[in-house]
């Protein structure tokens, strides 16, 4: 396992950590899987930030990291509160000293069994990153506030965001995506034969569109918007029934209602679920 910790401070410096796991060149990582023979795995955990990934014809991760539009690596911090100082306390003296403009980054990077995990540090967890991935590469990816983009990979794609919209253009393979604020539009065009996929939001439309040949059972739920398709699908409404114990003595029955559909026979199960917001669920090409 390689981990590689990169801390640069008012002059970041150009890194080649041997084993050619990482490569950088101020702001630009170049990052290689173990095995880049075969299909890895991109594992990126953030706070703040967007994310956006581009498939190319290249065996390499290539990370660019950016700050927010409109700011810089320098970060504003606080003034520290000192105590009171007492009569005859010695004050330090910033007189005839220049001020020097700090720049931070850090970011945590992890290789393990065909596996790229990224973390950044708390000195840039409001930071962006533009990614470029080999074609065949699968994600997990995660953040609080900030949009994720993908386009064109082919693999198994697992996204979430709590405040921000999820945008998956031109993928192959099957995928799982859910935020709590935000819109959620995937365009495939193929999908993994047999493989469920999901799709929830709390605040925002779902838009999915799928290749007309696709195979699935649709099962949709949405309690403030409505559901819209040009599927040739036969709907049913199905009623799930859940016991839950509290407390000895005492338990409670819930009931919830689905709109559920075959399209083309049937297939896997893809779930799609919103509080408020529209279900959309188009046939491709």
């Amino acid at each position: 396992m390689k981990t590689i910790t990169l801390i640069l401070s008012v002059v970041i410096y150009s890194m080649i950590i041997p084993g050619k796991a990482i490569a950088g060149d101020e702001d630009k990582l170049k990052l290689s899987f173990s095995n880049p023979e075969e299909p890895g795995l991109l594992i990126i955990e953030m706070i703040n930030g967007n994310i956006d990934i581009q498939g190319y014809d290249g065996k390499e991760v290539l990370l660019e990291s950016l700050p927010p539009k409109g700011e810089s690596h320098e970060h504003k911090i606080p003034e520290p509160v000192l105590p009171d100082t007492e009569e005859g306390d010695e004050e330090i003296s910033k007189e005839g000293l220049k001020k020097i403009k700090s720049s931070s980054f850090e970011i945590n990077i992890t290789e393990e069994g065909n596996k790229i995990k990224i973390k950044p540090g708390l000195t840039n967890i409001n930071q962006n990153f533009n990614i470029k991935v080999p074609y065949a590469c699968s994600f997990k990816i995660s953040t609080v506030t900030g949009n994720i983009s993908v386009k064109n990979v082919k693999g198994e794609l697992e996204m979430s965001t709590v405040n921000g919209k999820i945008d998956l253009d031109k993928i192959t393979g099957s995928s799982v995506a859910s935020s709590v604020n935000g819109i959620i539009k995937v365009v495939f065009k193929k999908v993994t034969a047999d493989a469920p996929m999901a799709f929830s939001t709390v605040n925002g439309h779902i838009d999915v569109t799928l290749p007309a040949i696709t195979k699935a059972t649709l099962k949709m739920k949405t309690d403030r918007g409505d559901i819209y398709t040009d599927f040739d699908i036969d709907v049913e409404e199905k009623k799930e029934k859940s016991h839950k114990e509290d407390k000895p003595g005492q338990t409670e029955t819930s009931w919830i209602k689905w709109t559920t559909a075959d399209i083309n026979g049937g297939g896997p199960e893809f779930a799609f679920k919103s509080l408020n917001g529209d279900i959309h669920i188009r046939k491709g090409q």
